[in-house]
């Protein structure tokens, strides 16, 4: 079969920088033995690192929590442009307002409430930007 690139565009290998041809050398014992060479808190730090969350200690206590969403409500009705929010709330309340899902939010900006409002209402103007309101409010 014919190349689609001309002979000008072939490269033989000793073209090519070293480290391109050389064989890949990571093995996942590798990565075990570095991972157990960690402190417990560089462990910890990489877990939560891994699964999005923040490294900042913020002490999640219900009481700050019931506190955040209670001032979390506040911050969004202070919002007066937020058509994109409303619209979901109204399509799916219980996702909208679920804990899971404010959190989410209130975590992404460390319990700052009014950055953690805006950014929920941003999240909805930026969903129907991407996939168009016959989509975006699906899960």
């Amino acid at each position: 079969s014919k190349s689609i690139y001309s002979d000008q565009e072939k490269h033989d290998a000793s073209s090519l920088p070293a480290w391109l041809l050389s064989p890949a050398k990571f093995s996942w014992n590798h990565v075990r033995e570095e991972r157990e060479a960690l402190t417990l808190d560089d462990q910890m730090n990489m877990e939560r690192d891994k699964l999005g969350m923040n490294r900042y200690n913020v002490n999640e206590t219900p009481d700050l929590i019931a506190t955040s969403f209670r001032e979390f409500d506040d911050a969004l009705d202070s919002i007066k442009e937020k058509e994109a929010y409303e619209t979901a709330l109204f399509i799916d309340p219980e996702y909208v307002e679920s804990e899971e899902f404010r959190l989410a939010f209130l975590r992404a900006d460390l319990f700052n409430i009014p950055a953690a409002a805006r950014r929920m209402v941003k999240y909805w103007e930026r969903k129907i930007e991407l996939f168009g309101p016959e989509k975006a409010f699906g899960r």
